[in-house]
This record gives C-alpha cells, structure tokens and sequence, in this order.
C-alpha cells in the first residue's frame, strides 16, 4: 500500500493505493483485491467547504471455497466445499464510485449541506450447480451476472434557535436514492466443459428508487437534559422487466411498493458530572433487498414482489460513566420487536428464497469497560449477550423445487440462526515509550451459533486469543513502523461463518488456523 497527503494551493489532499493477495487457508480460496482512494477538499469562500470522494476496488478472480457439512468440517475444515474446484466456483467483482458533499454556512443560525453520490458495481458468480439441475427452462443458471449503476441525493438544511430561552436545532431534508440493476444468468458449462459461460438462462432489468423526507429536533431543555425528536417518511418503488421470455419461462415482469412513516426519540439525562443516562425508543422500516427479492420458489420464475417489509419496534436505556479518571464503562439493555421477519425460505441450488415469517424478538445487554492503567499498561474489555428468537411457528423448506411435502414446522421460540447468544472480546495491552514499542493480548469468545431455523446443528463454541508487538521510530522526516502479529494463538479449529439454512447441510465455513502477520510502513513528511 502506498499513500500521500497534504494540502496544496489551498487543497487538501488523500490519495491511497494498495493490494492485496492470499492463496488462502482453505483450498480454493486465493483472492486479489486492488483499492484505489482519493479525497479532495477546498473552500471556495469563508462560508463553504467542497469535498469530493473517488474509489475504485477490483477482485478479478475471489476463488470461492464454498461451506462444509458437519463430517467434512470435522475431517479437514481446509478442504474446499463438494464441486468447488469442479466448478471453479469464483467471484468477480469491479466497483467504481464517486461523491460531491458540498457544506455552506447561510448564516449564524442556518447552513446547508448537499450530497450527491453515483457508482457502478458489476458482479459475476459461477456457483456449483450441477448441470442436470439446470435442464428445466425455469432455471436460472449455474452462473450469477449483475451490473449496478447506482445513485443518489441527499440535502439537509440546519437551523439554530432558542425554545423557552434553551438551545434548539433542527435539521429537515430529504433524500433520493435510484438502483437500476441488470441482472441475467447463464448456465455454467458448454458440452462437458464446466465453469465457463454457456447458454443464456435469465435476462431481465431491475429498478429500485427511494423518496425519503425527514425531519429531526434536538432541544437542551435545562443544563443535564437532552431531548432528541425526529420522524423520516420513506417510500420504496421497485420495478422488473423480464427480457426472457420462452416457451416454459413466460413473462414475470412487475412491480411493486413501500411505503412507511417511522418515529424516533431519545432523552440523555446528566446526573452528575461523570454519569449519562439515556433511554430511546424508535421504529424501523426494513425493505426487502434486491438480493431478498431475487428468487420464487421453482418452478415460479421472477422476483418475489409479494415479500413484504419487515417492520420493528426498538427501545434501548443505558448509562456511560466514568468510575475514575482513566476508567470509563458504558452498559446497555435493549429490545426490539419485529413484524414480518424476513427470513429463509429455502437455500438449494445457490438460490436463497425468502418469506415472511411473523413475529421475532431480540433483547440483550452490552457491557463494556475502558481503563489506563499505571506503567503503560491498558485493558479493555466488551461482553454482548443477545437473545433473537422466533415468536410464532412457521415452515421452512428443503428441497427444490419446494413442495407442501418438503416443508418442516419451525417452533415459535427457536433461536433466530447465525447469531451467537453471547461474545465477550479482551484486551491487555502495555506501552513503552521511551523505545517506541506497543504490545496487546486479545481474547475473544463466541457462544455457539445455530446453522438454522430447525436448530438442529450449530457451529461450535470457540476461544481465540491474539497478540500483537509494534515499534516505531522517527529519524529526520521519516516515521517508521514495524509490526508483528500472531492470530489463533493455540491453532484452534473453529467456523469463522456459517451458511444459514444451506440445503444440503454445508452450513461451516472455518476460519484459519494458527497466522501470523509481519509488516513495515514507512512515512515522510515533507
């Protein structure tokens, strides 16, 4: 990686470029990534400030070493996944974006801010679909081909004043958003090559645009109190043309939309100078993805229009405090309940259908504490315990395509998949400064994570620590860094991910063993 900043005639300046490149833990993993950044920022007057944002990522070839079942993943969890080199299961991945924010004082009390943002993402997945599959003229592929160009806008304006002689702000604004996807795919062999691109099998153009408003207040009533108010209406459109249209694969062209008015407030108190204590509460709107809305269960073809948003309820109290100078905690509780949880369907074949599954719950505390110690010494320490859970019983499916007979009763109360229970994450870390050197002992903890609805297997509960040593110099203009670290101190075999409700039980995805990292940066100020 190299990078360059500054300012210049009155511009400041970041310009970043890096690589990077593994032949990975797992075979069939290797991966290039290649990150190109630039930020610029200038004042045209006193009362305005310009920034713009550029980046650039390209991954021509992310080899996907695809999940393992639970014998696989206890025989050799560095093994690829069943077909993955048949296949030459891999991602492609090319993403070019670009921003304008432009900020403006109007006057002692109102500014204005507007941000303008456009990008292209294009996206290729050959998946390891076995080509039999694919005879039936509902079938998608073997072979995912997306292009995205996407944009938006964005303009706020902020007015400051006083109500009973205290401060008051608002902030009113409104926000537009345009997705226009092509989305085709091909089957994923000619003859009896397999990985290629063949046959065209899907072919259609999607459109999502957002219209959002909204408005917030923010009002210091008296000198310990915080009072923040504000609601966004939001409306969500989406659109499908369907471009392949066949003897068996008929037309599914359609649209759909969203609409929702969504509520928020939270109040800080002071109780004393080193004590805040907070409650809020506020409503959510969760859209359907285009990728949640990709997919019908066979042999329907076309987006599942019917999904439905899910909607939520959120209410969290808390208190941040400091218990000494150099000691600072924070604790939490909160819950939230949700309405038409989106939730898989079925997952075969690399396609995951979504449906709407009634009611979830997710309540929990997060604790967390800070400290300085004497002698360069620090700890930090962080506990979550989350409890995301099924209120009502509905079924999932196994099999495609999915039938009333392939369905399975899931149990209100189930575990909600791909959540630990509980996590825990620490650290010890001692600096010496005279010699420039750093040092830090990490340890993290995860309950075991549910592989899906049934709850019928889970990845294993895990304990890894990490170290990590650092120097750093400064000779002249030059500041140097050196820098070692050691993940998975004990070489412990655990899933980093998981695959929820995988099909055909290839739910684990591990995680590396014992690594170590050793890098040099080099920085000149001129």
């Amino acid at each position: 990686g190299a990078k360059a900043s500054g300012e210049k005639s009155g511009v400041n300046y970041v310009v970043d470029a890096s690589e990077f490149s593994t032949d990975g833990y797992r075979a069939h993993s290797a991966v290039t990534r290649d990150t190109y950044n630039a930020k610029l920022s200038f004042k045209p007057d006193a009362a305005s400030k310009v920034t713009f944002v550029a980046n650039y990522t390209d991954m021509p070839e992310a080899q996907d070493a695809l999940g393992l079942d639970r014998t696989q993943f206890n025989a050799d969890p560095r093994q690829a996944g069943t077909n993955a080199t048949t296949y030459n299961t891999r991602k492609r991945v090319e993403q070019t974006q670009g921003g304008l924010n432009y900020e403006r004082n109007l006057s002692a009390s109102d500014s204005l801010a507007a941000t303008f943002y456009y990008g292209r993402r294009g996206t290729t997945q050959f998946q390891a679909i076995a080509t039999g599959a694919q005879g039936s003229a509902t079938s998608a592929g073997g072979i995912i081909d997306l292009i995205r160009n996407y944009g938006g806008l964005d303009t706020r304006w902020t007015h400051r004043t006083t109500l009973a002689g205290e401060p008051l702000r608002f902030t009113g604004g409104v926000a537009y958003e345009n997705v226009d996807e092509q989305r085709r795919g091909f089957q994923n062999f000619v003859g009896s090559q397999l990985g290629i691109f063949g046959a065209l099998r899907r072919n259609e153009d999607n459109r999502v645009f957002t219209f959002d408003q909204y408005l917030q207040a923010e009002w210091q009533p008296a000198k310990r109190w915080l009072v923040l108010a504000g609601v966004r209406n939001s409306s969500v459109k989406v659109s499908s043309v369907d471009h392949y249209i066949v003897a068996g694969n008929g037309n599914d062209s359609g649209n759909t939309s969203y609409s929702a008015t969504n509520p928020v407030l939270g109040i800080t108190f002071k109780a004393a100078d080193a004590l805040n204590i907070y409650a809020s509460y506020g409503s959510g709107f969760e859209t359907p993805t285009l990728n949640e809305l990709s997919y019908r269960t066979s042999p329907a073809t076309g987006l599942n229009l019917g999904l439905r948003p899910a909607k939520s309820d959120h209410l969290e109290i808390g208190a941040k405090a400091y218990l000494a100078a150099d000691v600072q905690a924070t604790a939490a509780l909160f819950n939230i309940k949700t309405h038409d949880e989106i939730a898989v369907l079925t997952n075969t074949g690399g396609r995951s259908v979504f449906q709407n599954v009634g009611g979830t719950t997710r309540d929990g505390i997060e604790l967390s504490i800070d400290a300085r110690l004497p002698q360069g010494f620090g700890a930090y320490a962080a506990y979550t315990y989350l409890r995301a859970t099924y209120d009502s019983k509905f079924n999932t499916c196994f099999g495609s395509p999915c039938s009333l007979a392939q369905e399975v009763p899931v149990a209100a109360g189930n575990a909600i998949p791909g959540i630990p229970r509980s996590t825990v994450y620490g650290e010890l870390t001692w600096k010496y400064a005279p010699a420039g050197f750093a040092s830090g002992l990490e340890l993290r903890h995860s309950a075991p994570v549910y592989v899906n609805d049934l709850n019928s297997d889970a990845a294993p509960a895990y304990t890894v620590a990490n170290v990590r040593f650092g120097f750093d110099q400064n000779a002249g203009g030059w500041h140097l860094k050196e820098f070692l670290r050691v993940d998975n101190l004990t070489d412990r075999k655990y899933a980093g991910s998981v695959i929820v409700n995988e099909g055909n039980s290839r739910f684990f995805e591990p995680a590396p063993g014992r690594t170590h990292l050793v890098g040099v940066s080099a920085a000149y100020n001129w």
